[in-house]
């Protein structure tokens, strides 16, 4: 059930991606004018896709969104999940990245500071 969910969701995330294509090459030809109603139609279909590839994650973790909202309120708080994979379809799906920079932990760093000077 699982893996046929997720397939549902790759297309979706694929059909996605082809939107957001169109969308960034009628912004960079031409005029570059393109209607906000575009971006958000865009915008709108990626948190669709998020919250139920939010609620999909969840059921594998037990957390029943439609049994106890509660508890999946609670979860996305604690977890904030990031899907790389909707996020940035385009790149994942042709290789990745080639390097990712974060920002280092600053407040870990701050209580082991002593030790690395």
């Amino acid at each position: 059930m699982y893996e046929d969910r997720m397939a549902k969701i790759e297309q979706k995330a694929q059909d996605l991606q082809q939107a957001f294509d169109i969308f960034r090459r009628r912004q960079v030809e031409g005029d570059g004018s393109v209607p906000h109603e575009d971006k958000f139609r865009v915008r709108e279909r990626l948190n669709t896709l998020e919250d139920e590839l939010n609620r999909a994650l969840a059921e594998k973790y037990s957390i029943i969104a439609e049994e106890d909202e509660k508890a999946y309120t609670k979860w996305l708080v604690s977890h904030q999940p990031f899907h790389w994979f909707i996020e940035y379809y385009g790149i994942m799906n042709n290789g990745g990245f080639d390097v990712i920079i974060g920002n280092p932990p600053y407040v870990e760093y701050s209580k082991v500071q002593s030790e690395y000077r």
